[in-house]
């Protein structure tokens, strides 16, 4: 438990290091100059300084949900501040998101005004224990149904385990600061409010990341989605090979085929598990013969190289090619 325990505050150290950058910061200072105007002219009874107000929440929540699905497909740096977060239209999930706040919010003062105080403040913790989950889901499906969905909430909620209670803190804290910068309407509240936003979306993202295997969440850039593209790469290469193989082999140069995959399989850091992988891929050649005489040289050297039960398959594999080829001895694609 003390190991584990050791690894989650290194991790939640390093996340927090990493979630010091100029972008965020400069968006926040940004963001804080164009409220901090709007207040002074929301004291001079200026309509226009709607307008700011407006941009600036617009923007920043577009950006919130980019930080998260950008963390969350295993990104290590802050997604940048660009004319698609503001345009895109695949970005403007922002705006659903904003509605569906500003609805909870009508829906609890509605409630307030026709005396229903005890449903509203069920509503209203119901919202604040669900926002992190909804978020997440939102910005990683991009589908408003199973982000909203009470179920997928529940379970994504489960899945993320005790994070969830880190993003639940977060989420409190920033929402702390914005009421902080809403009713003081300072230049440093205002950059801490909207900085205190862009970090729990980092948070998310990175504990969606985290838990990705749980979740189901596919990340590009993560180590098993490197790996994986990386094995489709080498079987793409290994099949061409063996295509090239296969062509010598059927114009009759059995031994130029075998020399072919040799020299391909030396390119390899592991010529010998190349080796083995190319045998199983030649053995549904329709003539056995190259692959019978490919698995038994290979079978010695499994055997040298004290891989004794993998050179055994390998043998009982060349026992089969060899009834194969016995079969075939009036119809065969190579000479």
């Amino acid at each position: 438990m003390r190991v584990t325990g050791g690894m989650r505050d290194r991790r939640l150290i390093r996340l927090l290091g990493s979630a010091a950058a100029v972008a965020p910061a400069l968006l926040s200072a940004l963001a804080a100059i164009a409220l901090w105007i709007a207040a002074f002219g929301f004291a001079a009874g200026l309509p226009i300084a709607y307008l700011p107000v407006i941009l600036v929440v617009w923007f920043v929540a577009n950006h919130f949900l980019e930080i998260i699905e950008h963390k969350a497909s295993g990104n290590s740096d802050w997604p940048a501040f660009s004319i698609e977060t503001i345009a895109g239209g695949r970005q403007q999930m922002g705006l659903l998101f904003i509605a569906a706040v500003v609805l909870a919010g009508l829906a609890l003062r509605i409630l307030a005004a026709v005396d229903q105080a005890a449903v509203a403040s069920l509503l209203a913790w119901l919202v604040a224990l669900s926002l992190p989950a909804v978020t997440a889901l939102l910005a990683v499906t991009r589908n408003p149904l199973r982000a909203l969905n009470p179920r997928g909430i529940a379970s994504a909620a489960v899945r993320l385990g005790a994070d969830y209670i880190l993003l639940l803190l977060a989420t409190g804290g920033a929402m702390a600061a914005l009421r902080i910068a809403y009713e003081r309407r300072g230049f440093i509240e205002l950059f801490i409010g909207v900085y205190a936003v862009l970090l729990v979306a980092y948070l998310t993202g990175s504990v969606v990341y985290d838990r990705r295997i749980a979740l189901g969440v596919h990340a590009p850039r993560s180590p098993e989605a490197k790996l994986e593209a990386q094995n489709n790469r080498l079987i793409k290469e290994r099949s061409s090979v063996l295509d090239h193989a296969y062509g010598f082999a059927a114009s009759g140069n059995v031994k130029g085929a075998l020399e072919h995959i040799d020299r391909y399989a030396r390119t390899e850091s592991e010529p010998l598990n190349a080796r083995v992988w190319m045998f199983y891929q030649m053995v549904h050649w329709e003539n056995g013969g190259p692959a019978l005489d490919f698995g038994n040289t290979l079978a010695s050297e499994l055997g040298a190289g004290e891989r004794h039960d993998e050179a055994a398959k390998v043998l009982l594999a060349c026992r089969y090619l060899e009834e194969r080829v016995k079969q075939t001895t009036q119809t065969r694609p190579f000479p």
